[in-house]
């Protein structure tokens, strides 16, 4: 305790200490990534859901909801993006399941919250990470198309590539 002093100051939300006779809360130890403190102690792991950097104060900082796209299992010092080919649109996920198989006709990046539409001349089944383009001598002209069989033979007389 600083001299002067009649009570205890307890370090800042996000630090700890385990030694005894700190003067000062800068020699409050900083809160270990995937960890929360508060009272001067680590509490516990940062809850699935969100994500807990150094310093964390909370288990449940909304400011460290998991955001779209990605999740967050318990102790998580990051948020996970969500595999190839799945998404997940709302915040707050916690296990891989929570991000959603892309659907057919669409195509999915990884840590982005929505599907892209298939384009012309291409065709995505579900879970696709990228538009397969059709093959040579074949066409397509909709969009969102699932299947190769969506893929169209060029007529006689004309060239698709």
């Amino acid at each position: 305790c600083p001299a002067g002093i009649s009570v205890p100051l307890i370090c800042p939300p996000g630090t700890f200490s385990n030694t005894t006779g700190l003067q000062y809360p800068k020699q409050c130890r900083i809160c270990k990534v995937g960890k929360y403190c508060s009272g001067g102690v680590e509490v516990g792991t940062c809850l699935a859901g969100y994500f807990c950097d150094s310093g964390a104060s909370s288990s449940t900082d909304p400011t460290k909801l998991c955001p779209t796209g990605h999740y967050c299992p318990a102790g998580a010092t990051l948020p996970v993006r969500c595999p190839e080919g799945k998404v997940r649109q709302y915040k707050g996920g916690k296990v891989e399941s929570d991000c959603t198989v892309c659907p057919a006709g669409a195509y999915c990046i990884a840590g982005l919250t929505d599907p892209y539409l298939c384009p012309k001349g291409h065709y995505c089944p579900a879970l696709s990470s990228a538009p397969t383009p059709c093959p040579v001598g074949f066409y397509q002209p909709s969009i969102s198309k699932a299947a190769l069989s969506d893929c169209l033979p060029c007529r006689a007389g004309h060239s698709c590539e």
